[in-house]
């Protein structure tokens, strides 16, 4: 391939809007050349935000663009699969948004699909480079923590019943599998676990919204072969708010409070500004420290986010060949423990 990798976006929803477009067209390698959505209004949106973009209102518009090497799938996770399936056959690299499939059997499709394509397939975890995670791998890698007994994340508040997609089952909406994408891929990384094989889940599951057939409330327990215990809580039915992150280690627990910060940074006027640039990519706050070692605070690197790895990866890999780090099968290990967890779910009642 070339120096400069043509991308075609489908979808300009929140995800593509802000956490696709701005970095595609910020990242050296990269050229957003296209935008695939129904909508008049986000049409108009993607016009404003980048006038340059040709439109498409249908997919099959968007992958019989020859100019196109790279579609980027960002639309509600039940037409992954579909989507993914069509641009391979068109000989398009694809990168799909998480949750990558509904479940394990649809991503194992895709893989089969890119192998007989010969294209790239990666899955957008975004999150692998968010400043908590990476600073709590660079705490274990300095021995500041000792040896890692468990890992509690806190993904909790108040909101809805609402409406669209993302309240509707039939579209695998709900906020466990929309958040549970991203932290049972860290599990995975941060275990050092090359797949789900030996590792025990249970889940606990709650519906308390009739209005709606989502779950609002699952609490998951993982328990690695090595004794790492994970606990994750996620739930819309906390009317007190908590973003917490707790890693307790035999010499020290680390807490961290709060959403990593490039979030809010896309969310603002300047996303397509600040995507990728230092000012998004700030270190951590909101992070407490206990141990028994003499200054080990002082000795705490608090390692900034960085988003914009994902996609300088992906241009490296496309232009000069370098080894892709977000892999597909290791996002289909992550989705089998999502599925373990989802044999629990008795449903909304």
């Amino acid at each position: 391939m070339s120096d400069l990798v043509r991308v075609g976006l489908a979808g300009y929803g929140l995800a593509g809007r802000y956490f696709h477009a701005p970095f595609i067209s910020a990242c050296e390698g990269l050229r957003l050349d296209a935008v695939f959505t129904r909508s008049p209004e986000r049409q108009a949106q993607a016009r404003a935000d980048f006038p340059q973009v040709r439109l498409y209102s249908a997919y099959e518009y968007l992958l019989a663009d020859r100019a196109i090497d790279l579609v980027v799938i960002a639309t509600p996770h039940d037409v992954h699969e579909p989507m993914v399936l069509a641009s391979l056959a068109a000989g398009k690299h694809t990168i799909t948004d998480k949750i990558m499939a509904p479940d394990a059997p649809s991503a194992e499709r895709m893989l089969e699909a890119s192998h007989r394509a010969g294209r790239l397939l990666s899955v957008y975890q975004n999150r692998r480079w968010d400043s908590d995670f990476r600073t709590m791998l660079r705490a274990v890698a300095d021995g500041l923590l000792g040896e890692v007994w468990g890992v509690e994340i806190y993904i909790d508040g108040h909101r809805g019943p609402g409406q669209g997609w993302r309240w509707e089952r039939a579209h695998v909406g709900g906020r466990f599998r929309d958040w549970g994408a991203h932290i049972f891929d860290q599990a995975l990384q941060f275990s050092h676990a090359d797949s789900a094989e030996g590792v025990d889940v249970w889940a606990d599951w709650q519906y308390r919204y009739p209005q709606v057939d989502v779950e609002t409330e699952v609490v998951t327990h993982l328990r690695f072969p090595t004794g790492l215990r994970y606990l994750i809580h996620i739930s819309v039915q906390q009317r007190a708010e908590r973003w917490e992150r707790r890693v307790v280690g035999s010499r020290g627990t680390l807490v961290f409070y709060g959403q990593d910060p490039q979030e809010e940074a896309l969310r603002s006027a300047d996303r397509l500004i600040v995507a990728g640039t230092p000012e998004a990519c700030f270190a951590r706050e909101g992070i407490h420290f206990v141990s028994d070692q003499a200054q080990a605070a002082e000795k705490l690197v608090v390692v900034p986010g960085d988003w914009m790895a994902y996609w300088r990866n992906i241009a490296d890999v496309l232009i000069n060949g370098a080894e892709l780090a977000v892999k597909p099968e290791q996002v289909l290990e992550a989705l089998r423990l999502i599925d373990r967890a989802a044999a629990f779910d008795p449903g909304p009642t």
